[in-house]
């Protein structure tokens, strides 16, 4: 049995106009999920075994820290970070990891959190 997973959403350019309503409609054959990770003070690779085409990360509500979530270049005062996670946040982001691996790296050691990924 196949499944695909549709995410609708207003149309790009400009944002939503309710007297013309255009959506685009993306269908992705699967999800990939991960569990909660470990991660201190060293940058660890957010690895999927899919292409991803949309990718979300969660800070543990039980963190202590900041997440910095970037290239492998970002480190754990923020530098090079794409965004930062306070604990039980979380940012979705479109993005193909195939080229360019996404890293998270926390300010302090002992901290966690969650990935997951729509696959085309």
């Amino acid at each position: 049995m196949s499944s695909k997973y549709t995410l609708i959403g207003p149309g790009v350019g400009g944002g939503f106009d309710p007297d013309n309503p255009t959506f685009v409609v993306t269908e992705y054959k699967d999800l990939e999920g991960g569990g909660m990770l470990a991660v201190g003070t060293d940058p660890v690779e957010v690895e999927f075994t899919g292409e991803t085409r949309v990718i979300l990360i969660t800070a543990d509500a039980d963190n202590q820290g900041w997440l910095y979530v970037g290239k492998s270049d970002v480190d754990s005062d923020g530098n090079n970070a794409f965004t930062l996670l306070g604990p039980g946040e979380s940012q979705e982001m479109q993005y193909n990891d195939s080229t360019n691996p996404l890293y998270v790296v926390a300010s302090i050691a002992d901290q966690n959190f969650w990935r997951g990924a729509y696959i085309k």
